[in-house]
């Protein structure tokens, strides 16, 4: 089957699927309803795009995941039939259409700042170095050794049970234990960020880069199982069990992924309405959950997993109680590290900010990025946001291509499979309170690369 025809196919099942949807809608709703539609069958289009390509773009592809499959496929369900994932009550429709064009203006943006940049960057690909091959054993040791005693000394303060219990369990065990935000950060999720990181150091050098001495062949097993030890896929959210599992199969299986990549993309939004449900209450409770019912739909498109949309709606409503930030919440996520004993002005996360400003209270509630920026810059800074953030996303995808290439680049290399892995959990969001992992696990592999030029 050519590419032609699989880009044919691909698209005529998108536009007949967002049709399907958008006549269930309600009469009186239709109109946003069709504002998103189009947004659906820009970002589908562009997703299809990406499953012919020669080109391996792996940050482009787990956005498009779920910026179309994950979120606005689902609002045009959720728009039409007036059927949000959260309290009725709450739901304000005198938002639906400016909530709709905030996600139409971040489309349009986004895919022009990626296209612009893509043909600037296509050419500056043309005449690439040749590999460059360095021996970074010691700098790679000095990264190992220091994540296992941070595993270690996590184990000893924390207990090993809170490290391999189911969530609800874990978190009993840390509330008893009397740490409080700041102290499980630093022993429990830096750790789990410090093995992450040190898995993608030594597997990307070992099986990508092909430096496959003693010290890479010995590591590398090793790596792996701290990184399952510290991220058991009992004690962790289905995001990070979704990213672990990308990096993984972007640094161990990368022959397999390449050559099975349209298949892969074929199949990704399928699974996202098959098992995310189930992840989501396989370890959520006590015990262990491996019941598993296949999802209607319909159910599965109005539930809190695709809750993207009623959160831009909920941004609009506290920037009418709240005002703009302008720039306050941005840079608290950013500066996640501070904590609020030191930064007492520090907001709280996006997400629960604006749900309690539209009538609910959760404490871990989504904030996609246009809403993010919203909050802060308003439409015009959504426009100028995404506009930006297509430029990044072309660029991480570019360096990582180079450096498998060339062997230059190798930390932004690294970081754009990290960016990938997580970008899903990034652009849901709310930023503040999912930032802390991707943002430590780069900052570690930057270290890495300062001691590697440091001949360490």
């Amino acid at each position: 089957m050519s590419k032609r025809s699989i880009l044919v196919a691909a698209l005529t099942a998108n536009f007949l699927l967002a049709i399907a949807i958008l006549l269930q809608s309600n009469d009186r709703l239709f109109f946003p309803s069709l504002i998103t539609t189009f947004s659906f069958l820009i970002l589908s289009s562009f997703y299809c795009s990406l499953m012919i390509s020669t080109r391996n773009q792996p940050v482009a592809f787990m956005l498009m995941l779920f910026w179309c499959y994950g979120m606005t496929m689902p609002a045009i369900y959720q728009i039409g039939t007036g059927i949000l994932p959260w309290l009725p009550n709450s739901v304000n429709f005198d938002n639906l259409i400016p909530a709709a064009l905030m996600n139409l203006y971040a489309v349009i943006s986004f895919v022009f700042g990626y296209l612009t940049s893509q043909l600037k960057n296509r050419q500056a690909q043309e005449n690439l170095p040749s590999r460059y091959k360095v021996d970074n054993s010691f700098a790679t040791l000095f990264i190992f050794i220091s994540a296992m005693i941070f595993a270690l000394y996590a184990f000893d303060k924390v207990g090993i049970s809170a490290f391999f219990a189911t969530r609800e369990s874990s978190s009993l065990i840390i509330q008893q234990s009397g740490f409080n935000l700041t102290s499980l950060g630093l022993l429990k999720t830096f750790p789990s960020a410090v093995a992450i990181s040190t898995f993608v150091i030594i597997s990307y050098q070992r099986n990508i880069l092909k430096f496959k001495n003693l010290v890479m062949n010995l590591l590398y097993p090793l790596s792996f199982l701290m990184m399952i030890t510290t991220n058991f896929p009992t004690n962790i959210p289905r995001y990070l069990m979704i990213s672990i599992s990308f990096i993984i199969l972007c640094t161990t299986f990368i022959s397999t992924y390449n050559k099975n990549r349209p298949l892969i993309y074929f199949a990704a939004p399928v699974l996202i309405f098959l098992v995310f449900p189930f992840l989501s209450s396989f370890n959520r409770r006590a015990d262990l959950n491996f019941s598993y019912q296949l999802p209607i739909l319909e159910e599965s498109l109005k539930s809190g997993d695709f809750d993207g949309f009623q959160s831009l709606m909920n941004a609009i409503i506290l920037v009418g109680v709240e005002g703009y930030s302008w720039g306050g919440r941005l840079a608290s996520a950013l500066l996640f590290i501070i904590p609020r004993e030191i930064w007492s002005g520090k907001y709280q996360p996006t997400g629960s900010d604006a749900a309690r400003a539209a009538g609910y209270d959760f404490l871990n509630i989504s904030m996609p990025l246009p809403g993010e920026i919203y909050v802060d810059f308003g439409m015009l800074g959504v426009v100028f946001g995404m506009f930006l953030f297509g430029r990044l996303v072309v660029y991480l995808d570019e360096k990582l291509e180079s450096s498998r290439n060339s062997g230059f680049n190798v930390e932004i290399g690294m970081s754009g499979i990290v960016m990938a892995a997580y970008m899903p959990i990034l652009f849901r969001g709310t930023l503040l309170a999912v930032i802390a992992v991707p943002a430590s696990i780069i900052a570690v592999i930057f270290l890495w690369g300062l001691l590697r030029r440091l001949r360490l």
